[in-house]
């Protein structure tokens, strides 16, 4: 079973809405054998928070840049876990799979009401 990890604020957060108010699209993200960037465009202007659920399979992630290197560099997630980030965390997340099978990152960008 994943972790759910969120903070304090999360209560407080509506989906992302664009210029027009048309809520922002969630993203969902491939989680492979090759590094991948978990913001693959650019948050919103008014997104403060991220939400992202892990399925799948377990994986890896960095913040510093590097590229994640099962069991020796990177921050574990078991499958199915969800958290609530910082749009810098979220943008400065690169991700990758543990083992042979695939992850999916589902990704909602939200903001303060």
């Amino acid at each position: 079973m994943g972790n759910v990890i969120q903070n304090n604020s999360a209560s407080a957060l509506v989906p992302s809405k664009d210029a027009t108010g048309t809520s922002i699209a969630d993203q969902s993200l491939t989680v492979a054998g090759t590094a991948v960037a978990m913001m693959a465009t650019a948050a919103a202007s008014g997104t403060n928070q991220v939400h992202w659920t892990l399925t799948g399979a377990n994986a890896y992630y960095t913040l510093d840049g590097s590229d994640p290197v099962g069991g020796s560099n990177g921050h574990y997630v078991p499958e199915n876990s969800s958290a609530v980030w910082s749009k810098e965390t979220a943008a400065a997340a690169i991700w990758i799979r543990e083992g042979a099978t695939s992850a999916r990152i589902h990704i909602s960008e939200l903001q303060s009401r």
